[in-house]
């Protein structure tokens, strides 16, 4: 018996929450653009496609995140349904902190239903042989029990896999085991050293000097070598200017906010040179860029809209958040997608407004309403192979106006924030059939008909099979008869004769 179970207080089934990396990630989507505003990596379709089966967690979270803007129309209705009530969920459980327990657990349960029911409409068998489909059920309970589920994920100490396979590499397969766990002690005991630790040499506690104790401060390729990097401070408000032999400096006349019929909320500022900024930072310390989606502090309310103009005043005298950013507006709309269930925006007749860099307050991301523009793959672009463009070109997406968005509610990054500033009735969990238990007697009545059916056309095929086998087995066993019977009426003579005229052929 495993010796786990011997310890007093431990009930394996309170105490092992769900995970969600091989739960969600490798679990269920499994079974189952544009980035800025999501912090995912750049999307490589091409090598998805080419290893569709063997994709690992990184792809999965991002496909979750924008997979439903790409397969609408290419997928049936209850798949496409499939793929809203993954998204959903998934955005919801990637968050490190629970301001309302009791309501954040209230919508986990409408979303994990949402997912199950879901699955039934596609394949409701997969309830009945996928284990972690029955876990999902528990993932409340582990929340109230654990914290945020991210908390048990162990997609971090996924990577420990490749400094496993490098030390078995370099090992000489002796005794490839003692050769990890030696390799691992040293980095542990180099982390030791230069973190600052203590040990003991005779009654002396002792520790490295402090030139030893400064490189791991002073060297940042030490830091990423031992997974200890300091944080990056971004300053709310603050703008990273563009060099001056790319962008020189101009009159306030040249600028688009200029253009804009508003009261500038900065001080005189025909009188300054601006300069082009490259990037600014949010009250949630984020880098927002060009065509960035934001929400920001308009006068008394919050207001959404898409950066078109970053501006620095030239020689960068002033104090972070006094920069201006022109805002190009958008409004929220007071229903949802028809199609994906989701927020969506309108540009704002209005036009622009000009805003204080500290005035932003976070990124969040957006995809164009393709399902109105009717857009399709019109243009090409040349692929690039090693910094050369190549004559292979692949088809992009034209979009064919700039007037319609929808939220992206199913990406992670900010996604608390996005549905604390959303009106309620727009991002309030809504279960997919309001009697779940009536959905279900349904489904399972189907499934028990097309499960009759099919162990009855597994029987006919295994009576066929059966039958076949038999009447090839009569078939040998007639013919081994007859061969026999010919046999016998041989003349024995014969048999006698075939030794001496072998002999007298070889003679």
């Amino acid at each position: 018996m495993n010796p786990l179970l011997l310890i007093d207080g431990l009930d394996p089934t309170q105490d092992t929450p769900v995970e969600i990396l091989h739960t969600i990630l490798l679990g269920i989507i499994k079974y189952s653009s544009d980035l800025d505003g999501l912090t995912v990596p750049p999307l490589r379709a091409s090598y998805m496609i080419q290893y569709r089966n063997n994709l690992i967690g990184k792809h999965f979270k991002t496909l979750m995140q924008i997979m439903a803007f790409h397969v609408h129309g290419l997928v049936s209705p209850a798949e496409f349904k499939l793929i809203k009530a993954v998204g959903a969920l998934g955005s919801v459980l990637w968050v490190h902190e629970i301001e309302d327990m009791a309501k954040y657990l209230e919508d986990i349960e409408v979303l994990v239903g949402n997912v199950l029911d879901a699955f039934d409409d596609v394949d409701p068998t997969k309830i009945l042989v996928k284990m972690k489909l029955h876990i999902l059920t528990h993932l409340h309970q582990d929340i109230r029990r654990f914290g945020p589920a991210i908390r048990n994920s162990t997609e971090i100490f996924e990577c420990f896999n490749g400094i496993f396979r490098l030390c078995s590499i370099f090992s000489n397969h002796q005794a490839p085991s003692r050769d990890i766990a030696t390799k691992f002690s040293s980095l542990d005991r180099l982390k030791h050293i230069l973190s600052g630790g203590y040990w003991k040499e005779g009654d002396v506690w002792v520790q490295a000097g402090k030139n030893v104790l400064h490189v791991l401060h002073s060297q940042p390729i030490i830091q990423r070598h031992l997974g200890w990097a300091p944080v990056i401070q971004h300053i709310p408000g603050s703008i990273r200017a563009i060099g001056k032999a790319k962008s020189p400096s101009y009159l306030w006349s040249e600028t688009l906010a200029s253009k804009v019929n508003q009261l500038i909320p900065f001080e005189a500022p025909r009188l300054q040179k601006w300069r082009t900024g490259a990037s600014v930072v949010s009250h949630a310390e984020d880098v927002c860029r060009y065509h960035s989606w934001i929400f920001f502090k308009d006068q008394n309310h919050n207001a959404v809209g898409r950066i078109a103009e970053i501006l620095a005043v030239d020689g960068n005298m002033l104090e972070a958040g006094q920069g201006l950013v022109t805002i190009e507006l958008f409004t929220v709309m007071d229903t949802c997608h028809p199609d994906f269930d989701l927020p969506y925006l309108r540009r704002c007749e209005e036009g622009y407004r000009v805003i204080q860099s500290k005035d932003i307050l976070f990124r969040f991301s957006a995809q164009h309403d393709c399902r109105i523009g009717k857009c399709e793959a019109l243009s090409t672009r040349a692929l690039t192979q090693e910094r050369s463009l190549t004559n292979r070109a692949e088809k992009l997406i034209k979009h064919s106006d700039d007037k319609n968005y929808i939220i992206n509610l199913y990406g992670i990054h900010n996604g608390n924030l996005l549905r604390k500033i959303l009106p309620e009735h727009l991002v309030k969990p809504r279960p997919l059939y309001h009697n779940r238990k009536t959905h279900h007697i349904t489904v399972a009545t189907t499934l028990r008909i097309d499960q009759r059916a099919k162990r009855a056309r597994t029987q006919e095929k295994r009576k066929a099979t059966l039958a076949a086998k038999q009447a090839r087995k009569e078939m040998k066993r007639k013919e081994m008869e007859h061969e026999d019977e010919g046999d016998e009426g041989d003349n024995p003579l014969e048999h006698d004769e075939q030794p001496f005229r072998k002999r007298a052929r070889k003679a």
